[in-house]
């Protein structure tokens, strides 16, 4: 994207191609945050407040994104092409930080439950299906990849 020309300016029409093809997959690491969510939050308190603080960082990003891009820079836009990879960037750091978690906090939970006996696990089997506990109090929750 910036390595492309010194200037900023692409002349590579296939490398722009490929940037623009590259561009259109943003829109669906928004839907997977939102299935992650989905998928991740139990309870229903918090899951309603994981997704309306997701909905206004999305619309935090959106305003401040826009702002890396200044006139001053153009045709270029160094900054908001550096901003660009700096946060897809740091993306792949927490995709694979949230991995690590999930396993952790699953292998927790499995210790949790091995401790039990079989009667005593049925029993809070049995309670904690109905109840409204959040992912972290539900030792029978699981969470995904």
């Amino acid at each position: 994207m910036v390595g492309l020309d010194p200037s900023g300016v692409p002349k590579n029409k296939a490398g722009l191609l490929a940037a623009s093809f590259l561009t259109g997959t943003f829109g669906a690491a928004f839907m997977l945050l939102l299935a992650w969510n989905a998928s991740n939050i139990a309870g229903h308190s918090k899951k309603v407040t994981v997704n309306a603080l997701t909905l206004v960082s999305f619309a935090v990003g959106n305003i401040l994104g826009t702002q890396t891009f200044q006139a001053r820079q153009a045709p270029g836009y160094i900054g908001g092409k550096a901003s660009i990879i700096a946060t897809l960037g740091a993306l792949c750091f927490v995709v694979v930080a949230l991995r690590v978690m999930n396993d952790r906090l699953n292998r927790a939970n499995e210790v949790r439950l091995a401790a039990m006996g079989e009667a005593e696990r049925e029993a809070l089997r049995e309670k904690m299906a109905f109840a409204d506990r959040t992912d972290r109090e539900n030792v029978f929750f699981r969470y995904t990849h």
